[in-house]
């Protein structure tokens, strides 16, 4: 089922820094010097002169957005996903044993890429490990031309603490070079997504709002905090889901619907078992009336919703998230099945 092209979504975000940012380079700034600099790349101004702009890298979001995905998680139901750098996650747990199973088995006609994904725990099966490739990409966010921030950034004096006399330890002054200011523009997509999936976005909006998600270094010294919204650009709206132009009558646009609701229809269920999908009634919503759609571009079917309409969406998929997280059993409880 992988394999083929199910559903896709995208949501087009914009990063509002609520504090300074310091995403650290490790190299000495291009326009400061400092001990510790943000990341910056190179682009030409409307004259062709060059500069150097601080960005977001996109690998810095996803580690942010899975840490905290993770936390809450393990909050509902504390053995929901692994610890990937613990001793004990899907990758080392699983792993052995599925390199040594066949590819495909005859006898119950079971792949070995419906068992990686089976044996991954939620985090995994949306973000990726060693056994699985993660189904969410999230690109660089890169400042808005209208809301740029400061490109020099400010320069702020650190020192290090005695722990015995509680004052500055002399010789551990430093320097660090922060990003103030600006907004940044990013997207989010998934392939071949399940509902709940899509609820992670939700609760990403929500709690960014409410202060909870920081990005970079020093969020404890007052750095970091950002929050997130959506974001329609220009004619595209911010929220576009796609289906398979040869779903005729399932993508009306008022449904969204996951790969167990889409999965071989003639298999009568086997493939989503296999996978250890959620059934298949449990993986569609009725959503607001789409602003655009059908869109058709090749193979796909688009339909797009604006920023206003994909805010109650997520309100909703965060209730699906919740759900799903409070039936899903506990990824770890697999070892039985699959070595006895």
């Amino acid at each position: 089922m992988q394999r083929q092209w199910l559903n896709h979504a995208v949501l087009r975000l914009r990063i509002k820094p609520r504090e300074p940012i310091l995403v650290k380079s490790g190299t000495t700034s291009p326009l400061a010097e400092a001990d510790d600099s943000p990341i910056m790349t190179k682009s030409h101004d409307s004259k062709g002169r060059e500069q150097f702009i601080p960005f977001i890298p996109g690998t810095s979001l996803k580690g942010v957005l899975r840490s905290h995905f993770e936390r809450l998680a393990r909050t509902i139901s504390i053995d929901a996903v692994c610890e990937v750098f613990g001793k004990k996650c899907c990758s080392s747990e699983y792993l052995p044993t599925i390199n040594n199973l066949p590819k495909y088995d005859e006898e119950t006609e079971i792949s070995e890429s419906a068992l990686r994904y089976q044996y991954s725990c939620p985090s995994c099966k949306t973000f990726g490990s060693l056994i699985f490739s993660g189904r969410m990409n999230i690109s660089d966010a890169y400042p808005d031309s209208k809301h740029m921030p400061d490109s020099q950034g400010e320069i702020r004096d650190g020192v290090g603490i005695d722990r015995v006399t509680g004052g500055a330890f002399r010789g551990a002054k430093f320097q660090y070079q922060v990003v103030v200011g600006g907004e940044y523009l990013t997207e989010i997509s998934i392939t071949n997504f399940e509902l709940w999936q899509l609820g992670l976005w939700g609760v990403f909006i929500s709690d960014s709002a409410d202060g909870m998600i920081s990005v970079g270094s020093g969020s404890s010294r007052g750095f970091g905090r950002i929050e997130i919204v959506p974001d329609d650009r220009e004619d595209r709206p911010c929220f576009e889901l796609s289906f398979p132009r040869s779903y005729e009558g399932i993508s009306e646009g008022k449904i969204i619907r996951g790969i167990s609701a889409l999965s071989d229809p003639d298999s009568k269920g086997k493939t989503a078992q296999h996978y250890g999908l959620e059934d298949g009634r449990l993986d569609k919503m009725l959503v607001i009336e789409p602003d655009k759609g059908p869109n058709l571009s090749g193979m796909r079917e688009t339909w797009g919703y604006s920023s206003k309409k994909t805010v109650n969406i997520f309100n909703d998929l965060g209730e699906v998230l919740f759900q799903y997280l409070h039936r899903c059993p506990a990824w770890n409880k697999k070892d039985e099945e699959i070595n006895g």
